[in-house]
């Protein structure tokens, strides 16, 4: 059997992969319903 780890670690599964880039949240007071779902983003 093959594991999670060893299609991760193959380089056939790695062609065009881009891994997911972390971003920061912005605080956003969610008391104000109307601010939270407005994000221009």
């Amino acid at each position: 059997r093959i594991r999670i780890e060893d299609i991760r670690n193959d380089e056939w599964f790695a062609r065009n992969y881009t891994p997911v880039k972390n971003f920061e949240c912005e605080d956003v007071n969610l008391d104000d319903v109307f601010a939270a779902f407005t994000d221009p983003e």
